[in-house]
C-alpha cells in the first residue's frame, strides 16, 4: 500500500471520534472564556477540569475568581479554601478568600486572611492594600496608615496609594499630611477630581477660601456629574456671601441628584439668606422628606423662622436640632433665649 493510501486510511478510520480532552484542556478552555468575560461557561470548564484532576490547583482558584465576579461568594470561598488546602503558602488565595469575606463583612476573617498572606510573602502589595482598605472601613485609620505605606514601599509609581494615604490622614484629622500626598496624586494624576475636590474641602475648614473655590472649580471642570462637588462649593460660596451663585450651585446638585436631602438643606438656608422664605419652606419640606432626622435641617429652619418673626417656631426647631445633635447647643442655645424674649 503507497503511503497516500496509508494515510488516507487513518484518516478514515479516526474521522468522526471525538478524543477525550484532559484537565488542562479544560483549564485552557476556560482560561480563554473568562478573557471573553463568558464567566459561567468558564465556570464549567473549571468544574470539568477538576472533575478529571480533583488536585487541580490552578483549576479550583480560577473558578473562585469567576465565582467572586459572578456574585456567588460563598462558592468562592469554598474554592480558594481547597486551594489552601492543597497549598497552604499560596498567599494569592489567601488575599482573594479575604476579598470575599470583606464583600461579606466578615472584617475579623479577612483581617486574617490579609495578614496571613502577609506572613508567607511580605511584599505581598495586594495583601496590604485591601488590608488598609478594610482598616479605613472599620475606622482604624491609624492601621490604615501603616499597610498602606507598607503597599507604597513595594509599589511607590502607583498614584492611587497616595490618594488613599492621603484620605486615612484626613478621616485622622492631619489635614497637612493629607495636603502633602494630596498633592503627590495630582502630580502623577491631574485628573483625579476627587484628589482636587479633597484638597478645597480641606481648604475651607482651614479658612483658605480662595484656594477651596479654585480647587472646587478645577474638579468640576474635570467631572461636573458630581453633585457633591457642586454642593460644597454651594456651601462655600454662601461663606463668601455669595449667595445667588450658591443657589445656582444647589439647584445643579439637585438636578444631578433629585433625591440629594443636605442639597434642598443647603439651598433653604440660601433662600433664607435671600429673605426669599416661600421657597426656602419647599426646599426644607422636601429635605424633611427624604432625611428627616437631620440636625442641619432644623438648624437651618429655625434660622429662617426666625428670619421671619415666626419666633416660637424658631424655637421648636432649634430645640429639635439639639436634640438630635447636642454639640449645636452651644450655638444655638443664644439663639433660642433671644428668640423667647422677642416672643414676649
Amino acid at each position: 500500500m503507497s503511503n497516500f493510501f496509508k494515510i488516507l486510511a487513518v484518516i478514515l478510520l479516526f474521522s468522526g471520534r471525538v478524543f477525550p480532552q484532559s484537565a488542562a484542556d479544560y483549564y485552557e478552555k476556560g482560561i480563554a472564556k473568562v478573557e471573553k468575560n463568558n464567566l459561567r461557561a468558564a465556570a464549567r470548564d473549571f468544574t470539568k477540569a477538576v472533575d478529571l484532576n480533583p488536585n487541580f490547583i490552578e483549576a479550583y482558584f480560577s473558578r473562585g475568581v469567576v465565582y467572586y465576579r459572578l456574585k456567588s461568594y460563598e462558592m468562592a470561598i469554598a474554592d480558594f479554601t481547597k486551594t489552601i488546602e492543597l497549598n497552604p503558602s499560596d498567599a494569592d488565595a489567601y488575599v482573594s478568600r479575604g476579598l470575599v469575606y470583606a464583600g461579606l463583612k466578615n472584617n475579623e476573617l479577612a483581617l486574617s486572611d490579609y495578614s496571613f498572606a502577609i506572613s508567607l510573602n511580605t511584599a505581598e502589595a495586594d495583601a496590604y492594600f485591601n488590608r488598609a482598605g478594610l482598616h479605613f472601613d472599620m475606622k482604624n485609620y491609624k492601621s490604615a496608615i501603616s499597610d498602606y505605606d507598607a503597599y507604597r514601599k513595594i509599589k511607590p509609581d502607583d498614584p492611587d496609594v497616595y490618594y488613599f494615604l492621603a484620605n486615612s490622614y484626613k478621616a485622622c484629622k492631619e489635614y497637612d499630611r493629607a495636603l502633602e500626598f494630596y498633592d503627590i496624586t495630582i502630580r502623577m494624576n491631574d485628573s483625579n477630581a476627587q484628589a482636587y475636590f479633597s484638597i478645597a474641602n480641606i481648604s475651607k475648614i482651614k479658612k483658605n477660601f480662595s484656594k477651596a473655590l479654585e480647587f472646587y472649580n478645577k474638579a468640576i471642570s474635570i467631572d461636573a456629574t458630581y453633585a457633591e462637588f457642586f454642593n460644597n462649593r454651594g456651601t462655600l460660596l454662601i461663606t463668601m456671601e455669595r449667595i445667588t451663585e450658591a443657589i445656582k450651585d444647589f439647584t445643579t446638585a439637585i438636578a444631578l441628584n433629585p433625591d440629594y436631602a443636605i442639597a434642598y438643606n443647603n439651598r433653604g438656608y440660601a433662600l433664607t439668606l435671600g429673605k426669599n422664605y416661600e421657597k426656602a419652606f419647599t426646599d426644607f419640606d422636601k429635605s424633611f422628606s427624604l432625611d428627616p432626622l437631620n440636625p442641619a435641617l432644623f438648624r437651618n429652619m429655625g434660622y429662617a423662622y426666625f428670619s421671619n418673626g415666626e419666633y416660637g417656631k424658631a424655637v421648636i426647631n432649634w430645640n429639635r436640632a439639639i436634640s438630635l445633635n447636642y454639640k449645636l447647643s452651644a450655638e444655638l442655645q443664644p439663639k433660642i433665649n433671644e428668640a423667647k424674649k422677642k416672643e414676649k
